[in-house]
């Protein structure tokens, strides 16, 4: 029996390495390389399939995009790309199509209000927060055609950088 087990530990090891899709990093998780996915492509890919204009946000120095994927804002599809910022701190924006309330009601199950509305460089922003200590602010901005939803834990002008750097941009061509 401990042969057995031994033989299917030996065997996984040999499968597993063989594949490429492990990596061993010594230290802590903060040692490695932030992994950098394609943002552009996955929004001009994505732009296909929505029924609203979607923007693609410039490149930042120190600004390393490691997830874009399609999730659900109040059961509508939405892209969402996060970004690390300068190995320190983290920005996600999502891009949805629906109103700025639903937006911000269906970002996830956490209440937020309205605490903050103000204007970065011709762009007006709109910061809702909770009572709930552990929820994050969520920075909004209406562009008419798409809403920009922003959160993550970094500072206030990281937020404002995305979202005026976003509206800024020429929609995608649509399909």
């Amino acid at each position: 029996m401990v042969l057995s087990l031994g033989a299917i530990i030996v065997v996984m090891v040999l499968a597993v390495g063989f594949t490429g899709m492990c990596s061993f990093n010594k230290g802590t998780p903060e040692n490695g390389p932030v992994r950098e996915v394609d943002a552009d492509t996955f929004l001009q890919i994505e732009s296909g399939a929505m029924d609203y204009a979607l923007r693609i946000p410039p490149h930042f120095d120190g600004w390393v995009p490691n997830s874009a994927r399609r999730t659900a804002i109040g059961g509508e599809a939405a892209p969402s790309v996060g970004w690390v910022v300068n190995d320190e701190s983290y920005v996600q924006m999502v891009q949805t199509g629906l109103s700025e309330q639903d937006a911000v009601r269906g970002f996830d199950e956490s209440p937020r209000e309205l605490s903050d509305t103000r204007s970065v460089h011709g762009v007006e922003i709109h910061t809702y927060t909770s009572e709930e200590r552990d929820v994050r602010p969520l920075y909004v901005a209406d562009l008419k055609d798409e809403r920009l939803v922003v959160s993550g834990a970094a500072p206030q002008e990281d937020f404002d950088k995305i979202i005026v750097e976003t509206a800024q941009q020429d929609p995608v061509k649509q399909g």
